[in-house]
């Protein structure tokens, strides 16, 4: 369990599953996992499941799962699709040598985004990997600003816009949340098209990578 402030995060059970399907209504439709993907990920990692609640009531959910991460292969994990089994996620057994926690999912009603409560998901998650001994956490992440950045300032290609700044931050505002937390994208290889389906990103996605230091 984790506290922070008025926030908890803690391990979700199946009793949870009204309030993590709620957390689900805050997002379009076309991008809501259905409850049979939710109880898959906790049957299949119920250890990699998170729920934040403020003042008892589910605000946020976390799901992970295991996968074998090859630094110098990352095309192996070329959809979010193929990487989570489309949602439904691999128990530990059916991997070939795991050696990195793969953060599937984080999901935030909407009047709770700015309670730090996406950071406390991702701490927790680096936890688990440190916890079970797994070298590597990774995630899929849209880059949410490039189209408008190659609209303002001229088109340049994903995986340059990807490691771009401006003054001491990375352009992109959702790869510099993850860079806050740690995370980086370690070479070009690792930005990717049609990972997710997003017209701010013109479909590129990065997998950021969490490295766990002995």
């Amino acid at each position: 369990m984790l506290r922070m402030d008025s926030v908890i995060i803690r391990n979700a059970s199946k009793k949870d599953l009204e309030g993590i399907m709620d957390v689900e209504l805050d997002w379009p439709e076309e991008q809501r996992a259905g409850s049979d993907k939710f109880v898959a990920r906790l049957d299949k990692c119920p250890q990699g499941f998170f729920v934040a609640e403020v003042d008892g009531k589910i605000v946020g959910t976390s799901t992970s799962c295991v996968i074998r991460y090859d630094p110098f292969h990352p095309e192996v994990h070329k959809s979010w699709d193929i990487v989570t089994n489309d949602g439904y996620i691999h128990r530990y057994e059916e991997i070939e040598n795991p050696n990195a926690l793969y953060i599937v999912s984080i999901g935030i009603k909407r009047n709770y985004r700015a309670k730090g409560i996406f950071q406390g998901f991702a701490k927790a998650q680096v936890d688990l990997a440190i916890k079970v001994g797994l070298p590597y956490v990774l995630a899929g992440a849209i880059m949410p600003g490039y189209d408008s950045y190659c609209k303002k300032y001229g088109d340049i290609t994903a995986e340059e816009y990807g490691f771009t700044r401006i003054g001491h931050r990375l352009a992109d505002p959702f790869l510099e949340v993850w860079r806050g937390l740690d995370f980086h994208v370690p070479d070009n290889r690792h930005i990717m098209t049609d990972y997710y389906s997003d017209t701010r990103s013109r479909n590129y996605s990065a997998l950021v990578v969490y490295e766990i230091k002995k």
